[in-house]
This record gives C-alpha cells, structure tokens and sequence, in this order.
C-alpha cells in the first residue's frame, strides 16, 4: 500500500513536468526527485542567507561577542598646606588575597611553615598599612583562627530605684549581681594579664594549627558566607533560626548545605536578609552558597601590602621542590612540582586613608563592598569614579577576542581629583581641641565650623567622636553594658546614646522602657555612639540655636528702620501677651538679673533678654520677620558639598499662631544646623550678602590636566551695609561684657554671641546639666575680620550654659587662629 502511495507521488510529480507520459527509469526519476529537493534546498538557502541575513548575523554576533569592563580609576580628596602643597587625604592601593589550592599541596608541613611567617607580619606587625599593637594582633588571630582568646564581661544591671539609698555604691545589689561584678573585675584582670603574656610563639602556634586545619582536601562541610559586624543584621538572621546557617564567633556567617530542607525556600530565605541589609550576592553566589563544594579556594589572608605580597612571590618563585622529600612515587614526585603549586595571590584596590580620623566625617569612607557613604566620598561620586571603558571582541569557547578588526574599545573617562579649602592646620587643632573639651564637658558630642565670611571657604569643620573609615566597621561593634556604663540607662540625659537588648538570640535597640528594665541584658556601641558617628552633626543634625539668632531678630528691626539700638524698653522679666480667644501667652527671661529695668534693645542682644526681642518683633510684625528670614535662607539648604545635608524647620506667617512668632523671635521652636547658621552670620558680619558655603577649592581633570577654580558664589544683597556694620559692633558689645575677661585675647577685638538652648523630654523643656546645648558663635576678628566660627556643644554635663562651654572652646580656638594668621600674614 505504501509503496503504492509513493508510486502514485511520483507519477503526479512527474506529470506536473511534462514527463509523465515518457517512459523513464527509475534511476532518472530518482534524480529528478533530488534534483526537485535540492531546488527547495537553495530557495531556503537563499532565504536564510540573504533575505534574513542581518537578522542572523546579529544573533552569532551576539552570541560569540565578549565585552571585558575596563576600571575607571577613582580620583583623591586633596588639601592644601599653607606652601600649597597638597595633601592627600585618600589613596587608592592595591591589596592582596592570599589563597591557596589543597589538591595541589603535597608537602603541607613544609608549605605550612613557609607562609607562617608571613601571615604572622600581616596579623601581628602591620596589616595592610596599618601599624599593629598586641591588642590588636590578638584580636586578627581571634578573626583568623575564628577562636575566643580574650575573655568577654558578663553583664550586670540595676537601676536607681533598685539600689535605694545605695544607689551608686555596690552595696545593696543582688547577690547574683555582686557575684557578676566580681566576676567581670576578675575578667578585667585576666584580660590584661592576656594581653601582657600574649607572645609572638603563640601567634605562630596557632596560624599554624589553623592553616592545619585549613589546607584539607575533601568536600567542605559549610560555605562561608562572610564577616559581618552589624549587628541588627546578625540578629535577625539569628533569629530566624535557620537550620543551614551558623553563626560562629559572633561575626563569621557559613550555610551548611546538607542541613537544608526545602531549597528553593531556603535560598529565598537568604536572598531576601542579606539584600534586605544592602549586601550585594548575585543570584549565582546565592545558589553556589548551597553546593557542597570540593575544598578547592581557601582564602587564607586578605588585604596583604605589597610588601608581603613581593615576599610571597618570591617564595613561590625560589622553585621550592617537592622532589627529594616526597615519600611517595608518582608524576608530581618525578617531575619535581615546585613546592608552592597551589599559593597565589589576588590583586584588588582598596580605599585607604592615610590619616586615620582626621576630617573623618567630611571625607566620608568607601564600603568594603564598594559604596561611597556619607562625605564628600558620596557627594562627588559620580566625579571621582569616572565612568568605566570597555573592550568588545569576537570571542570563542577557547580563545577570548580573536581578530583584530572586530575588536571594539570604549575608554574609561578618568576620576576628577578634588581639592577641599580645608585648612590642615587649623582642622588638626580644632579637632584636638572638640576631643579635650568633650571629654571635659562630659558631653555627647561637638561639632564645629570655621568659615570665610565673604567667599564662603569651609577652613574647618569637626565633629567629635568621629570614626577611622579604615576601619568604619568597628562602629557597628556592641559590647555588654558594665557596672560604670550603667549610668546611659539609669540617667535620662544620655538618652542619645544607643542601648540595645538581648530577646532571645537577638539583639535590638531598646526603647525608653526597656532601657529602664532592669531584667533585660543590655548592650551599648563599643564607640559609645555606634553608627551615630558617621553622621556629621554640622550639616544633618538640626536643633535650637538658642541665644545665637536674637542678633538676626535686632537686625531685621534695624534693617526694616523699625528699631534703634539704642531705643528704650520697659523689661519687668515678665510679660503676659494677649494671642487672642481670651487666651494669654507668658514668656520669661532666663536672665532675671540683668534684663529686669529699662534698658536700650543693644542690652537685650548683649544679655539674651526674650522680652526684649519679642518688644521688637511686636514692632516689625509677622510678615516682616518671616519675609527677612526667608530671604536670610531660614529654613533651606545651603547647598554644601556634603552627602545628608538637612534644610531645619521654620514655618512661614500663614501657618502659625502669634503664641510661635513670639517664640521664633528668640528662637524657640526652630530648627537649624551648624552651617546654616555660619551662613546666615557671614551675611549678618560680611555687609549683607548671602554667600554659599563651599569645601571645594578646586578640581583636577585629568583628560585637560587643567584645574578647574571653585568660584565663589555671592548672592544679593539682603540686608544694609549699615545693618552689618551694626551688627558687626554689637557682636563685639557682647563679647567685652561677658566674655573678655575669660577668653579675650589683649590687642584683638573678637565678637561673638553665646546661646543656650533646652531639649524637651516627655512633652517638655529640660533645664540643667545634660539638658541642654551650648552655642557660640564667634568672629575674628571685628577690626580685621576673616572667619565665623560656629560651635555646638550637645549635652554637657558640667554647666548648661553655652557661654562656659562653647564660649570657652572658642576662646582657645581665637587665640590658635590670631596666632596662627599672624605668622602667616
């Protein structure tokens, strides 16, 4: 029947020709057959080939093209000495993993004591550019060897109302408390002796059992998933309690993959908590991390220097042969495989900033894993990374780019370098000098600026306690709150700093209650303000002023020809104001003493009198003072060149009551940062021009090998040369009568205002030590005038006025800054 059927084709095939009525033999049919499919054969040919040739063409293209990014270099921070020599404040170096291969290592005693003595140099003497010390080198073998050597305190807690009577002496604690406290000094002493005793024998023993333990052959029982230090993150996967994952050493992060059930699960389980913290694994890292993987890379050191990467080399380079103490006969034995087959080394660059803390919190720090975070770091990203070249090329499965005609080369556009106004000097001494006067105040914090009133040039700007960004994780580290710690629980004033507690296996910021608990464990930041730190206080952290604004309130009364400094008030300390519904408003001074009597408006700026300015704001009225301040920038950002920068908070006319206005003359109730207030003052001293605050000097483009000048940016005029003037001499007015005496220089007029503002606790304003900030603002100097400088001292706990705290750190920092100009003058 088929065959038939294909008789019957054949005819038909044939009669369509015209040669169905000839008489052919099979054979020659067989041919006219082929000769009809290889017709169809060349139409599809031709259709393939030339009709939808470029379509095709594209698609091998893409499939066998290979592109290869090419790094853009990542430009410096610079400053400038007073020779114009510049100063790096950043480098970019290159660093190096050392691994090694276990199949490849024959002789492991002998490869053992050859690297020992490098990985002790890394850990113990200098890693990477960093100088170690004892502490140090133990806490790089505790991390290497993922062992405990120091022991850690135990944690205690009381509260006030506990002890009772005994509060702030150990007697009436629990006995379990007491014990724990005996327990902890014991610790403390063992902890020294530790450290005393720590040899560098030991340091070798254990690199060596551990490298031991390291170079194995065989399948790993867990991946590493990586070190961690944050310690919201740690706790939540902790808490997630998570069969596959093990948390060893309280920072090292492994996936066990035999213990995972349901995979699909477990690796969005893992995928979603390490994203969810800004840690970058590719979907493949994730899926790889769930492998049991032969034990083939092991990562024995990172960040080694060039130093100990050259002596590396070297040793694997000295042909180190296994043949003549192999004692077993096979290839490698015969044909003697260097000693070392198996060690190498990984280059990669790393961020590494040559002065540790110094200007910290203006540089900002480059992630481990490669984010630009806070600073000027994050700020001129996009200038100082470039943008990344590339290399595309056909390629094949064995060869890369072959064929130099089809290779394809984008550039990379080079990093920009960019030069700060920072002066080196006077940033080193105003540092020194927030560390001394935080410590001495027992306050949280300081920030401070030094500015150029008429170009806006940043000279200094400081923030204390600050971090190392070599070392920026450390600011995640906790440690258990100890018997003298226990007062950041018990004492409300140190509410700021950051307490955590134990639920659980995890730890969490604990709340205003839980702070109190004294059933909780708790733990505080290892730096005292933890991740607080890298904040810069100078341009994210508003707060009241205080004192320092009454000057713009006198300014604008002036300026608007609605007041007179030497006009006079009735000041009875107290005043009840009528804000309307039969409501009254009452509003005190804080210096009775002073402001009671009749005095002219220069003595209410001169001694912070709140009637006396809110006499003047009755007199200008709402829309003249918010219009002023608007155009003083109240309110706004300055524009700095700094990653965070907040704008403060002050409300318009339209949206207040009367009660606020007359708070906002002496501003209570708005927000403001340290360098919008040295903004704001540059145009009450500078003959009334706004000016923008600016770090840069310059930048460097490597393409032009040109620097391009920061200009500086002047903006309208907003107040009378006149009112400046003015204000330029009553500035000088209050710092001869409060403060000559203590911080005056002989010769030198300074000018100044000083202001002490309270922090609300509950729904209320505080008062007392702890409970405030202290602000000066000062100038230097009236006659010669070069710098605004702008202090902010939160918390101090030994005065809660800002003329005794800031005032006195600007009196040191006057007497640095007049001495220091006329050597350079």
């Amino acid at each position: 029947m088929i065959a038939k059927k294909k008789s019957a084709l054949t005819k038909k095939i044939l009669d369509k020709f015209g040669l169905g009525k000839r008489k052919i033999t099979r054979d020659a049919q067989l041919l006219w057959i082929l000769s009809f499919l290889f017709c169809i054969l060349v139409v599809r040919l031709f259709y393939l080939q030339i009709i939808q040739a470029t379509d095709y063409s594209s698609a091998l293209t893409s499939q066998h093209f290979n592109a290869v990014d090419i790094k853009a270099k990542r430009g410096n921070v610079y400053m400038t000495d007073a020779s114009n020599k510049p100063i790096a404040l950043t480098q970019n170096i290159e660093v190096y993993n050392l691994f090694v291969d276990p199949k490849f290592i024959r002789d492991k005693p002998r490869v053992i004591d050859i690297l020992t003595p490098v990985i002790y140099t890394h850990l113990c003497e200098k890693n990477g550019l960093n100088e170690v010390d004892t502490l140090g080198c133990i806490q790089n073998i505790e991390r290497f060897a993922q062992i405990q050597i120091l022991p850690v305190p135990k944690v205690v807690f009381y509260t006030q109302e506990e002890l009772g009577e005994n509060y702030g002496s150990t007697t009436g604690i629990s006995l379990r408390q007491q014990e724990i406290i005996e327990e902890n000094s014991s610790i403390d002493q063992e902890r020294r002796e530790i450290i005393n005793a720590f040899s560098g024998d030991q340091a070798v023993g254990i690199i060596k059992s551990t490298l031991e333990n390291k170079i194995s052959i065989g399948l790993k029982e867990q991946n590493y998933l990586g070190y961690f230090e944050n310690a919201a993150f740690l706790a939540e996967l902790s808490g997630l309690n998570l069969p596959y994952v093990s948390i060893q050493g309280r920072h090292y992060v492994y996936i066990v993959p035999w213990r995972v059930g349901n995979l699909s699960d477990a690796k969005q389980q893992l995928s979603e908590v390490v994203k969810k913290y800004g840690y970058a694994y590719s979907d493949q890292q994730i899926n790889n991390l769930f492998v049991r993987q032969e034990n083939r890379y092991v990562k024995l050191a990172d960040g080694l220097n060039a130093t100990l990467a050259k002596q590396i080399n070297d040793l694997i380079n000295d042909n180190y042969s296994i043949k003549s103490t192999c004692e077993w006969q096979d290839d490698s034995c015969v044909k003697g495989i260097p000693l070392l087959h198996g060690v190498g080394l990984e280059k990669y660059e790393t961020r590494y900033y040559p002065y540790g803390t110094f200007a910290a919190n203006l540089l900002g720090f480059y992630s481990k894993d490669g984010y630009p975070l806070y600073g000027v770091e994050q700020y001129f990203d996009t200038l100082l990374k470039g943008t990344p070249g590339e290399i595309r090329g056909l390629s094949t499965p064995l060869l890369w780019q072959v064929g130099s005609n089809e290779v394809a080369i984008t550039q990379p556009v080079d990093w920009r370098d960019i030069y700060l106004t920072i002066d080196p000097m006077i940033q080193k001494k105003l540092e020194q000098l927030a560390a001394y006067y935080t410590d001495l105040f027992n306050a949280d914090s300081i920030a401070a600026i030094v500015m150029n009133p008429f170009n806006g040039k940043v000279v200094s700007m400081v923030n204390y306690p600050t971090f190392n960004p070599n070392s920026y994780q450390e600011a995640y580290q906790l440690k258990p709150l100890s018997l003298t710690e226990s007062v950041f629980v018990e004492d409300d004033t140190y509410r700021d700093i950051p307490v955590f507690y134990l639920s659980g296996e995890k730890i969490l910021p604990a709340t205003y209650t839980q702070r109190k608990d004294p059933t909780l464990q708790k733990y505080i930041s290892a730096n005292k303000l933890g991740a607080q730190v890298f904040i810069d206080k100078n341009i994210a952290q508003p707060y009241e002023p205080g004192s320092i604004i009454k000057p713009f309130t006198t300014a604008i009364g002036l300026d608007s020809d609605e007041i007179s400094l030497y006009d006079y008030y009735d000041d009875p300390n107290k005043v009840e104001l009528d804000i309307g519904n039969g409501l009254v408003q009452v509003i005190g001074n804080a210096d009775k003493k002073n402001c009671w009597g009749i005095h002219p408006l220069l003595h209410a700026v001169i001694f912070s009198c709140n009637i006396g300015m809110v006499r003047i704001g009755q007199q200008i009225g709402k829309e003249v003072f918010y219009n002023y301040m608007e155009k003083f920038g109240f309110g706004k950002p300055t524009g700095i060149e700094l990653a965070g920068e907040r704008q403060g908070r002050i409300e318009g006319p339209n949206n207040i009551p009367i009660s606020q206005f007359y708070n906002n003359t002496f501003w209570q109730g708005m927000l403001a940062t340290p360098i919008q207030v040295a903004a704001w003052y540059s145009i009450l001293v500078n003959g009334g021009h706004v000016v923008k605050p600016t770090l840069v000097d310059k930048i460097f483009d490597p393409e032009t090998g040109q620097y391009m000048e920061n200009q500086p940016k002047i903006g309208a005029q907003i107040i009378k040369p006149e009112t400046s003037e003015q204000m330029r001499d009553t500035l000088f007015q209050v710092v001869y009568a409060w403060l000559t005496r203590q911080y005056g220089i002989p010769g030198y007029t300074l000018g100044g205002k000083t202001g002490t503002s309270q922090l609300a606790f509950q729904g209320k304003y505080m008062s007392g030590p702890g409970w405030t900030d202290g602000s000066f603002v000062g100038i230097v100097t009236k006659d010669d005038l070069k710098y605004v400088v702008v202090i902010q001292v939160h918390r101090p706990r030994t005065t809660q006025y800002g003329e005794y705290t800031a005032g006195r750190l600007f009196g040191d920092l006057a007497k640095f800054l007049i001495e220091k100009w006329l050597i350079t003058k």
